[in-house]
């Protein structure tokens, strides 16, 4: 999966936001996907909370290589300097 596709609408419906940043979207979705498997733990999910959540774990699959595709990408344009952050 691309940045592209992990931020796609038409991909992923329910759970993308336009406007915002890659890293912002998976920090979203993460915490968005934190949130619904905890709530699950003591209540059950509505159709719609599944779907969400299952888009959510569909793209939390991809994250770790996305992720790290980002951090080579900083690399470059750092000139591999650390940032400190």
């Amino acid at each position: 999966m691309t940045l592209d596709d992990y931020c796609s609408k038409t991909r992923f419906p329910l759970t993308t936001q336009e406007g915002l940043t890659p890293r912002q979207q998976m920090f979203l979705d993460a915490q968005n996907q934190g949130d619904l498997e905890t709530f699950s733990e003591s209540y059950p999910l509505s159709r719609r909370q599944q779907r969400l959540l299952r888009e959510l774990q569909d793209k939390a699959a991809a994250r770790p290589a996305l992720l790290q595709q980002m951090l080579q990408q900083m690399d470059g344009k750092e000139g591999g300097a650390d940032s400190g952050q």
